[in-house]
């Protein structure tokens, strides 16, 4: 989990394009107490700052989760007289049962804290932000600030409010260009347009200008590529499994 939160944020914090006042924290080590952080300085010179705290917990045992509870919420300063300190605590089932576990989630919420469940199609977007991050390719930053893949997180939304997603990416439209005054050449067919939504956009084909597109079924089954060396094999299969896990899709890859 950690890993997968931090690369949620690291890509939220790049869709932002230049915007150098939220930073990530490293991830947590041997002794975990919480699973992510996103800090927002707001005066460097006072070292004053926003936090938004994460925590997993998936304990059954109801002393476990207590104490998982109790040592997360110690360490964001959450209901310290600030709206400044946020924390999410993520779970999927039910808090143990126990009134000693009923009282403290109580207390937590009261105190600003709340319990997020993380959908599936959550867990698929970051485990295929984390590879991306991984990888490291050289256009992923162009990337993440076109597609914006972080937009579709619940956890994140829950977390940020609508705010977080949508003052940035209004104030980051391009401009539209001038209308050239000469005879404009014929463009390229938009791919993503011209394709239903029940196939996958591959890309153009360079001679006839048709767009090259793979059915979503068909990826139920298998696929080969064959090519030469330095023709985009990886290129391909790489775009192949963002777009399957952006739709909720699930490869397996061998």
């Amino acid at each position: 989990m950690p890993e997968l939160l931090g690369a949620a944020l690291t890509a939220w914090i790049a869709e932002r394009d230049g915007d150098q006042s939220y930073t990530c924290d490293p991830p947590p080590g041997r002794h975990v107490v919480l699973h992510a952080r996103l800090r927002q300085s707001l005066d460097r010179t006072i070292e004053d700052e926003r936090h938004w705290a994460f925590r997993a917990i998936a304990a059954t045992n109801a002393v476990a989760a207590q104490n998982r509870i109790k040592k997360a919420w110690s360490a964001t300063g959450l209901g310290m007289g600030s709206d400044r300190r946020q924390l999410l605590l993520l779970r999927n089932s039910a808090w143990p049962a126990g009134p000693k576990t009923a009282q403290l989630v109580d207390d937590f919420q009261r105190a600003g804290g709340r319990t997020v469940a993380i959908p599936d199609d959550d867990i698929r977007t970051m485990t295929a932000l984390r590879d991306l991050i991984g990888e490291d390719p050289a256009e992923l930053g162009s990337w993440l600030r076109a597609r914006r893949p972080t937009h579709g997180l619940t956890i994140l939304r829950e977390a940020l409010g609508d705010s977080g997603f949508t003052s940035d990416a209004t104030a980051q439209q391009p401009e539209p260009e001038p209308e050239a005054q000469t005879e404009a050449a014929p463009s390229e067919p938009d791919v993503e347009d011209e394709v239903p939504d029940t196939a996958l956009p591959l890309g153009v084909d360079i001679r006839s200008g048709t767009t090259v597109s793979i059915d979503l079924a068909a990826l139920r089954k298998h696929v080969a590529i064959f090519a030469g060396t330095g023709s985009g094999k990886t290129v391909l299969i790489r775009r192949l499994v963002e777009e399957c896990a952006l739709r909720g899709g699930v490869l397996n890859c061998a």
